[in-house]
């Protein structure tokens, strides 16, 4: 299987860059990973906040350790989400 892409839905501050973010990342990425791509896609100035917020997919938060092997669809959760 070749590359494919996340689609990752924003909350809170990250509503700024609008609902939904994308990633194309090959079979075998980590989460880490995802975040660096993450950065360099909406800037540097907003590595720490990326590095703070955590990564969940429909069922769980995802721990740092995740390695992504197909299609998902994640939402990013800054450190604080206010109603």
């Amino acid at each position: 299987m070749g590359s494919f892409t996340l689609t990752i839905r924003c909350f809170g501050v990250f509503r700024t860059f609008g609902d939904k973010l994308s990633v194309s990342i090959e079979p075998g990425t980590s989460l880490l990973q995802v975040k660096e791509a993450l950065a360099r896609q909406l800037g540097e100035s907003h590595r720490s906040l990326i590095d703070a917020s955590a990564l969940a997919n429909d069922k769980s938060i995802l721990p740092k350790t995740y390695v992504f092997h197909d299609v998902e669809d994640l939402s990013i959760l800054p450190p604080v989400c206010g109603g």
